[in-house]
């Protein structure tokens, strides 16, 4: 009686040995895809069903098979695509705001031309607020060497009527600077890319040079002077887009005569407001302090393990 009890457990343990492997067998086909190919299970559901069906007696096997239309990726696939997504350009500090700006930007094609240079650099090119804790004080640029731009989504700047850096001086002195309006973050956000572009071999791709002879006093460097008609090229095409658009042309590189908040954020060139606290709460803004410099150090290692 012994015996014949052990038989049949054993036979019970081969059958359900049987269906396990064949369990097994169809699990790591579904789990296996091919690039660019649809999951083709070795064993089908049918098969699956019947197999339990015979040794179960009759009872049904809880199966839901996954959607073939999205197929599993491996781990090392999802890896090199986050590698890929590390070089060009990386927002530290406010993600969201930087992809408004891009966004209000690519609406010009001499701006998207120049995003789109940087963004396929094998560099990492940062865009981060400032260093120190009054960010919102800090002025728009970039850093050379560093391939860091330094930007707040809700600082813009002011265009004055102002014909150099002599001129602004004496005006603001006899207290007759005029302002004739504003340009937004974004577009500020530009002029530094545009920096930063040229750091990177962006005159020589496009085979394009800058003027030997430049007065100081209107552009401080040829460079300004050339990105500042970049800004009149991307002004124009963002108003065609737009006829309300509200960017203002400075006439040199040094009419512009300070920097200000927006309280529309990175696509306003007409919110202008005096203090951090009209935009924020003081809580608000000591918490988004805090926000902004654990980003900063976050990404400070990913920036540091994609050096060339």
């Amino acid at each position: 009686m012994k015996i014949k009890v052990k038989r049949e457990e054993n036979e019970i343990s081969q059958k359900r040995s049987i269906f396990d492997r064949e369990r097994q067998k169809n699990k790591n086909a579904l789990n296996t895809v091919q690039p660019n190919h649809n999951i083709k299970p070795v064993v089908s559901d049918k098969t699956v069903q019947a197999i339990y069906a015979k040794y179960t007696k009759g009872s049904t096997f809880p199966y839901a098979k996954p959607p073939h239309n999205k197929p599993r990726i491996s781990k090392n696939t999802s890896k090199k695509q986050e590698k890929k997504k590390k070089h060009g350009l990386v927002a530290v500090a406010e993600p969201e705001e930087f992809k408004k700006a891009i966004t209000y930007l690519k609406q010009s094609p001499t701006a998207t031309k120049v995003i789109n240079y940087l963004e396929n650099l094998k560099v990492i090119t940062k865009v981060q607020t400032s260093d120190s804790s009054r960010f919102d004080l800090s002025k728009t640029e970039q850093v050379q060497g560093e391939n860091l731009i330094r930007w707040y989504s809700h600082t813009g700047l002011v265009v004055s009527d102002a014909k150099g850096f002599k001129d602004r001086s004496k005006k603001r002195v006899d207290r007759t600077l005029k302002t004739l309006g504003y340009q937004s973050p974004a577009l500020g956000l530009i002029h530094e890319m545009t920096h930063a572009a040229i750091e990177h071999g962006y005159l020589e791709t496009y085979g394009l040079t800058l003027e030997e002879n430049v007065d100081k006093d209107k552009h401080d460097s040829a460079e300004h002077k050339f990105i500042v008609a970049l800004e009149w090229q991307v002004i124009d095409e963002l108003k065609k887009a737009d006829k309300n658009n509200k960017e203002t042309k400075r006439e040199y590189y040094n009419s512009a005569s300070s920097h200000i908040l927006m309280k529309d954020g990175p696509t306003s060139a007409d919110s202008p407001i005096k203090h951090i606290l009209d935009l924020h709460s003081r809580d608000e803004h000591l918490r988004l302090i805090k926000v902004f410099e654990e980003r900063k150090e976050a990404h400070k290692k990913l920036y540091e393990s994609n050096k060339n």
